[in-house]
C-alpha cells in the first residue's frame, strides 16, 4: 500500500504512556483496518515536542525490532524519514507502555522486545469485538503534534 492510499479503518483503543524522560505524557491510538493491520500513531503530547501523527502498521515496527539488538529511538526513526525527530522515541515510549519492549537489565536507556502476548490477545479481543472510537478519539488534553495539517488515514510502509 502506498503511502497515499488511505484504507479503512477502526480505532480500537486510546490511551497514554509516560515519555522516556517522565517529563510529559504522550497520548496515542490502536487500529485496525478491513485486512486485520494493526495500526500505532501518536496523538498527543503534554510537552513540548512535536512529532508525526501518520499510522505506522504494527507489523513495520516488529521488523525492525530484532530480538538480539539493543533498541534505541533511532532504531524506529527509518518509518519517518523526513518527519520530526522526536516521533521515533516518542514511539518508544508508547511500545514500552504497552508491554511490547522493556528497558535493558543492563543499560536501561536501551530497550529489547518485551512479552508481547498480553498486547496482541488485547489486540485482537477488541478487533472480534464492534468497539470503533472514531479517529478523533483522544485519551488526554496534550497538545496535538505537528506543524502543519494532520494528515488523516496515511499509513507509513517502507519497500
Amino acid at each position: 500500500m502506498s503511502e497515499n492510499e488511505h484504507p479503512q479503518f477502526r480505532v480500537l483503543k486510546v490511551g497514554t504512556s509516560p515519555s522516556l524522560s517522565g517529563r510529559s505524557t504522550l497520548g496515542y491510538q490502536i487500529a485496525c483496518t478491513l485486512d486485520s493491520d494493526v495500526l500505532v500513531r501518536l496523538v498527543s503530547n503534554t510537552g513540548s515536542g512535536f512529532f508525526s501523527q501518520e499510522w505506522v502498521r504494527f507489523a513495520l515496527i516488529l521488523d525492525l525490532l530484532p530480538p538480539a539488538t539493543p533498541l534505541t529511538f533511532s532504531t524506529l526513526q527509518p518509518l519517518f524519514e523526513g518527519r520530526s525527530v522526536n516521533t521515533g522515541g516518542f514511539l518508544v515510549a508508547v511500545l514500552k507502555g504497552l508491554g511490547v519492549i522493556r528497558p535493558m537489565e543492563d543499560n536501561p536507556r536501551c530497550h529489547e522486545l518485551g512479552e508481547i502476548g498480553a498486547f496482541v490477545a488485547e489486540v485482537q479481543a477488541l478487533m472480534a469485538s464492534p468497539v470503533s472510537l472514531g479517529e478523533d478519539a483522544r485519551p488526554d488534553g496534550g497538545k496535538t503534534g505537528g506543524r502543519g495539517k494532520r494528515k488523516t488515514l496515511t499509513v507509513t510502509k517502507k519497500q
